[in-house]
This record gives C-alpha cells, structure tokens and sequence, in this order.
C-alpha cells in the first residue's frame, strides 16, 4: 500500500505531516466500499447501502479526520513543504540519540 511506503505510523516516523488534499486509506473509498459489500454480503447476505459506506469512507480517508483524531502532526500547505521539512530535520539533528557507550570490563 501507497501509505506504508510513504512512511505511515507502522514505520515509526520522527513526523507525520499531510497535505489537505491527501487521503489515507488503504485503497481509493469507492473501491474499497465495493470490496467491503462483496465481503458482507458473500459472508452473510447483508445488505449494506454503497453510497453510504463510500462517503463515510471518503470522510473518514480525509486528512482532516486524521488531524483531529491525531493521526498525523498536522496539516501542512504544500508551499509551505520545504519550511516544514526543514524545521524537523533541524529538531531531527538537535534531539539525535546519542550513542551508548561501551566501557570494557577491567579485572584486577
């Protein structure tokens, strides 16, 4: 998926930022509603109204919903990007974990 190799949650990033016209999902709302109702209904015969699960899909895929559910650090203007960007390696190289240190043993 698009959203694991963008460096989603699963891959433990310093910082999630997101674009306002970006979505996070898994696959496109349409089909993945259409997927889900072949799903169900294959299972168990339910019925379920595709326009309804396409647009809560599509709500729910929003970069809007995962900001105020805090799915991401935020919303950012994509002219914006390269301020942004560089704001966090700047935090990034300040915060490095240092390098433990490996004394040796001395026996007497």
């Amino acid at each position: 998926s698009d959203h694991y190799l963008m460096g989603g949650r699963s891959v433990s990033p310093n910082f999630l930022f997101a674009w306002p016209n970006a979505h996070v999902a898994i696959m496109e709302p349409d089909k993945l509603a259409q997927t889900i109702i072949q799903e169900r209904s294959s299972k168990d015969g339910t019925d379920v109204d595709l326009k309804k699960l396409s647009i809560k899909l599509q709500r729910e895929s929003s970069t809007i919903f995962g900001a105020t559910r805090i799915l991401n650090d935020g919303i950012i203007l994509p002219q914006e990007t390269r301020k942004v960007l560089s704001q966090c390696l700047a935090i990034c190289q300040a915060y490095r974990p240092k390098k433990e240190q490996h004394y040796p043993v001395f026996r007497m």
